[in-house]
């Protein structure tokens, strides 16, 4: 499996709230911790703990450099990354190393079909029962159960995302369907599609 590591936590921040922000999540993620010895759990948290860290440095540099657009295009990213975490927080299992086998798997190897969802299912309700948004870190797809999470990778990129929806499966079974928000993390949407791998996080 990727191992993401994050060596810059401790860089300073030009902006104080944002800076204060970083520690705050940090002291949330590192109290869970304490108790969760799955290890598949750990690198979840350790890797979304690290995204919302970039995003942070991301908005602290368009604060500095007064870009407007990149400032709105990361506080969007970095709200839906957080509630991410937020849940995840919640539904992290606690107590002894349970880990099995087939707990993080790879769903296809590499050569995933990974696409990204039409504006037309905005505010449109998911097969997992939540409201579609492409500010969400969301995905559909086929052979995943509902509402888990799974890590997306194209190449030295990954992301991860609730599946909490279905793709037509009668047609494209073999495809990811991804909100913008969480494509443009690993890639451009001027590609269309992209290939890469995909891990079950269970």
């Amino acid at each position: 499996m990727m191992t993401v590591t994050y060596a810059d936590n401790s860089t300073v921040f030009k902006n104080k709230k944002l800076g204060t922000a970083a520690v705050k999540i940090e002291t949330a993620v590192n109290k869970k911790l304490v108790s969760i010895t799955d290890s598949g759990t750990r690198e979840v948290l350790g890797v979304m703990q690290g995204n919302l860290l970039d995003l942070l440095h991301d908005l602290d540099d368009a604060i500095a450099t007064r870009n407007k657009s990149q400032f709105e295009t990361s506080l969007s990213k970095f709200l839906a990354q957080y509630r991410l975490l937020q849940s995840t927080l919640k539904l992290a299992p606690k107590g002894a190393d349970v880990k099995k086998e087939d707990d993080v798997k790879m769903d296809t190897g590499t050569g995933a079909k990974i696409l990204y969802y039409a504006d037309s299912f905005e505010g449109k309700r998911t097969a997992g029962g939540d409201v579609f948004s492409q500010t969400f870190f969301s995905a559909a797809r086929c052979v995943t159960p509902l509402n888990t999470l799974i890590q997306v990778i194209n190449g030295e990129r990954s992301v991860i995302v609730k599946n909490n929806d279905r793709p037509n499966c009668a047609v494209h079974a073999d495809i990811i369907d991804l909100s913008k928000n969480a494509f443009t993390s690993i890639g451009k949407l001027s590609t269309g599609k992209l290939s890469g791998s995909i891990i079950s996080l269970r």
